[in-house]
């Protein structure tokens, strides 16, 4: 008996839609980790460095902010999120469209 996921498929359209599904869900998954081990990254960096008052690098990761701020603020960078996920969304579409 199953409880998580579709029911067996009655038809070759089911079937393909229980496969794109998994196909996706892939993509999906690695992603969500990308995300998650960024995230944990910057709450480590900019949580528990910066407030820590036994930190005697503080003032160095002061300076760490600024060129932070280069990285946060830069075209480039922006042109290449935006591009990356277009490219796996038209990776995923590709498959699919025959």
């Amino acid at each position: 008996m199953k409880f998580i996921g579709f029911k067996d498929s009655a038809s070759p359209i089911m079937q393909g839609i229980i496969d794109l599904h998994n196909y996706i869900f892939v993509y999906l998954v690695l992603i969500f980790i990308f995300v998650i081990v960024i995230f944990l990254n910057i709450i480590y960096d900019f949580g528990i460095k910066f407030n820590n008052p036994k930190n005697k690098e503080n003032l160095f990761c002061r300076f760490t902010l600024i060129i932070v701020n280069k990285i946060t603020h830069n075209t480039l960078l922006e042109l290449v999120w935006t591009i990356v996920p277009t490219i796996i969304l038209i990776y995923i579409a590709i498959p699919h469209l025959y």
